[in-house]
């Protein structure tokens, strides 16, 4: 919607409902929630729909736009755009991307990988994600795409150019993403602190599982930042919860985040194992994910 002058930004709730206002001008964007996201969450959400608004819709534009037309109908320009958005907000459900303001890792070759590193670095990491988004509304088509990265510049559009080139890449699945009963582990996610990339085990089969553990990964996290920052460091090195259908578990410290979910029947102490044998494996593999 448009900003009116006197929008104010902040948390609200309403019953079981979580109400979050972002404030972009010339542009206000609104969340309404009653599946249990944090407000922090909900604001991330809403600045990466955001920013997606301003990767086909320069800030500048919609400056001058609204301007001229203060009472505009800005759908008219989204025409296209419905199937980019669709697939940014229902991400949000499935992986723990926009809750860790990153982008997914890929193995490779580390000569490989410092290349990308350097052609990516006019980006943000969750301009990054961005353009993974429209990378994958595409699909196999070969394309040739105007996008602004508003960190880069907010006022111009680059032309890039998008194919496939074959052979599919997966990060991390190793040490878990099993059903209940063949091993504890049913998904988990790992960032480097201050990182912009994460790497996490497969989604789960069941898409009503694997929402219900992104929710709670939001939920841990935001617990154990509670009055805190990311800047100044979770309030607790280790949490474990148990809530219906699953265990959870986050491990925050200086030098990564690990987030764990486990079938819900699996003991604290064998969860801690676990968790402690799974992070040692994940640090031994820095140098293929993020060097």
């Amino acid at each position: 919607m448009k900003r009116e002058p006197r929008t104010s930004v902040g948390a609200e709730r309403s019953g079981r409902s979580t109400i979050v206002l972002l404030d972009r001008p010339p542009l206000a964007l609104v969340a309404v929630s009653n599946q249990g996201e944090p407000a922090p969450v909900l604001r991330m959400q809403l600045s990466l729909l955001h920013a997606q608004l301003e990767s086909v819709l320069t800030r500048s534009a919609l400056g001058v736009l609204f301007r001229k037309a203060p009472s505009y109908d800005l759908r008219r320009l989204l025409g296209g755009t419905e199937k980019m958005l669709d697939a940014l907000v229902c991400s949000w459900a499935r992986s723990p991307a926009a809750l860790l303001g990153a982008y997914p890792s890929l193995a490779l070759p580390q000569p490989r990988r410092r290349v990308l590193a350097t052609h990516l670095d006019i980006a943000l990491g969750w301009e990054v994600l961005l353009l993974l988004n429209i990378v994958g509304v595409l699909g196999d088509e070969e394309a040739l795409t105007p996008v602004c990265l508003p960190h880069a510049d907010p006022t111009a559009l680059l032309h890039a150019y998008v194919r496939r080139l074959g052979g599919e890449g997966s990060t991390a699945g190793a040490l878990g993403g099993g059903p209940p009963g063949t091993t504890p582990l049913l998904h988990y996610a790992y960032r480097l602190t201050g990182g912009a990339q994460f790497v996490a085990s497969p989604p789960v089969g069941d898409g009503r599982l694997q929402q219900a553990i992104v929710l709670a990964y939001s939920q841990v996290r935001a617990a154990a930042y509670d009055r805190g920052s990311e800047a100044e460091g979770p309030l607790c090195g280790v949490r474990m919860e148990r809530r219906p259908g699953l265990a959870l578990a986050a491990v925050l410290g200086k030098e990564g985040e690990l987030l764990a979910a486990y079938d819900a029947l699996s003991k604290c102490e064998e969860v801690a194992a676990h968790c402690a044998r799974l992070a040692a494996w994940l640090r031994a593999q820095h140098a293929s994910w993020f060097s």
